[in-house]
């Protein structure tokens, strides 16, 4: 028997995404948004912390992620924000 497919496949903002959910079960993922969570953390740090989140959530596409996001123009922080809440939303992990 096959086992059961981990990927999720959303749209959002009209970009197409595949989502390994296996990813954000690993611990290193929450590991991560810890850090990035965390008062403590020094902001440049944070930065290393979220773009590892990115890396966990997208894979090896995270870049081409945020150009399709962009659609040719600048993706602003709040812009990808937007996009980034979403994405988890769609796969089931922030209310």
């Amino acid at each position: 028997m096959a086992a059961a497919s981990k990927t999720k496949t959303v749209t959002v903002d009209g970009v197409t995404l595949h989502i390994d959910l296996e990813r954000l079960e690993d611990v290193r993922f929450t590991y991560a948004l810890g850090k990035v969570s965390a008062k403590e953390t020094p902001d440049a740090e944070k930065l290393t912390w979220y773009a590892r989140m990115l890396d966990a959530l997208f894979g090896d596409d995270a870049y081409q992620v945020m150009c399709d996001v962009a659609g040719g123009e600048t993706l602003t922080a709040e812009k990808w924000n937007d996009f980034y809440s979403k994405v988890l939303e769609a796969v089931g992990q922030k209310n």
